[in-house]
């Protein structure tokens, strides 16, 4: 497993905001982990969901697939907020973020389990 390297107190994700639909907190491009503040341990957790999304798909392939699956949100009438919230990789990493054994159990492609899913847990 690839080891995450975390930069806290980074400018990075204010400035990436101002090419995103969303206002960004925390982002992560394997194998880096950038937070605007200190992380916390259900941040770190949700940003991990992401690294191992990333390695599923390659950097392209998230790209590609994350930003085509909130257009697609938008297209079915979602509002940017809800088109974010409800890409199914954003949709796992929010409802496991406060597990912390998911990662051990978690199967690959699991993002996969919420197309066209709602936050519900």
């Amino acid at each position: 497993m690839l080891r995450p390297i975390y930069i806290q107190n980074s400018r990075l994700p204010g400035i990436l905001s101002l090419f995103t639909p969303v206002r960004l907190w925390s982002f992560t491009i394997p194998p880096f982990t950038f937070c605007e503040e200190t992380l916390d341990d259900a941040t770190i957790q949700h940003e991990m969901i992401h690294m191992r999304q990333w390695l599923e798909l390659g950097i392209v392939g998230f790209v590609l697939l994350y930003s085509g699956l909130w257009a697609l949100n938008v297209l079915r009438g979602m509002n940017k907020y809800e088109a974010y919230f409800y890409n199914p990789m954003e949709h796992e990493a929010c409802i496991h973020e406060s597990d912390a054994g998911y990662l051990v159990s978690r199967p690959a492609w699991a993002w996969l389990k919420y197309l066209g899913g709602k936050r519900n847990g």
